[in-house]
């Protein structure tokens, strides 16, 4: 399931990153999180197992340039508990 949200993409997150392989920012984790609670149906009993950088392709890391826009993907393992589902998700 792949999930996008204009909001990350406008937020200014990116312009805090100073290179496309950099971890994942507090507000970049939160965001992801908020995402996944508010606009995606996935239920209220949810733990987060995974959420990591979802790396860009080896071309984009080559490419990049000190102060060029870096796309950032989020990758996060879900848990239903209550169901006893398990989601993968990719959130740019």
């Amino acid at each position: 399931m792949v999930v996008e949200d204009k909001e990350i993409r406008k937020s200014g997150t990116n312009s805090r990153v100073l290179h496309p392989l950099d971890p994942l920012s507090f507000d970049e984790i939160n965001k992801a999180v908020s995402i996944v609670k508010n606009k995606v149906n996935l239920g209220r009993e949810l733990l987060f197992e995974t959420i990591a950088l979802r790396e860009p392709a080896k071309k984009e890391v080559l490419a990049f340039t000190p102060g060029k826009k870096i796309s950032r993907e989020v990758f996060l393992v879900v848990l239903n508990y209550k169901k006893g589902k398990v989601y993968e998700l990719v959130i740019s």
